[in-house]
């Protein structure tokens, strides 16, 4: 911390330093919450990659894994079936139009 300096007669140099020390403190507080902000965002990242580079998953996670592969495979045979109906459908139209 700067030492405070000594009045001077016309005070304008007081307060100009003054207000370059304010200054000063107000941009090594912002740079010290970027480098906290940016340090979080990295340790975010780093457990990110460490989940997704985990080779034995935990029961939830293996639970939660197994469900989404469930449902997602009911959405494609839904889809499949739903493009067989299309199909067919469509095979009908054209025979009308054959007609």
């Amino acid at each position: 911390m700067p030492k405070q300096l000594p009045p001077h007669p016309s005070g304008l140099v007081h307060k100009l330093c003054e207000a370059g020390r304010l200054f000063i403190e107000q941009y090594e507080r912002k740079s010290w919450d970027w480098t906290l902000h940016t340090l979080r965002q990295v340790k975010k990242l780093l457990d990110f990659i460490f989940t997704l580079t985990r080779i034995t998953p935990t029961a939830e996670e293996a639970a939660t894994l197994r469900d989404f592969i469930a449902h997602s495979a009911l959405r494609c045979e839904k889809t499949v079936l739903e493009f067989a109906k299309m199909r067919n459908a469509l095979r009908d139209y054209e025979e009308k139009q054959a007609k």
